[in-house]
């Protein structure tokens, strides 16, 4: 892909989201393409161990060297857990999600943290229009 590709995504009114699935067990990744409130476009998932990371920003940059990219500074997260600003231990893994330090470490502009069975039913209620 052509390396001004974000741009030119963004001049026809399309944004790019990091789109993560996080357990205690997998981390999935991926990036979706946002245009008029509908995912235009998903690339195929990156699945990462949790175990094999110490926490979500040492996977954050594996995903970003296999995609050999900049990564979008938007982030949207389904967790397997309650989400909250205060952050998520996971009971079987050592990962500690905290959306503050996570937007100052990876320099994010946006992240939206949200349970994962909540995000189902937000999808499933987009079936319907």
């Amino acid at each position: 892909m052509p390396a001004n590709w974000q741009g030119s995504l963004r001049s026809r009114g399309m944004r790019r989201v990091v789109v993560c699935d996080l357990g205690g067990t997998h981390a999935r990744f991926g990036i979706a393409s946002i245009e008029a409130a509908t995912v235009a476009d998903l690339n195929d998932p990156v699945t990462l161990l949790t175990a094999d990371h110490p926490n979500f920003e040492a996977a954050w940059e594996i995903f970003g060297r296999r995609l050999d990219t900049d990564l979008p500074r938007d982030v949207a997260i389904a967790i397997a857990g309650p989400s909250g600003e205060r952050g998520v231990k996971f009971t079987n893994s050592s990962w500690i999600i905290r959306p503050a330090m996570m937007r100052e470490k990876l320099g994010l502009e946006r992240l939206t943290i949200i349970n994962d069975l909540a995000a189902l039913a937000h999808a499933l209620n987009r079936l319907g229009e």
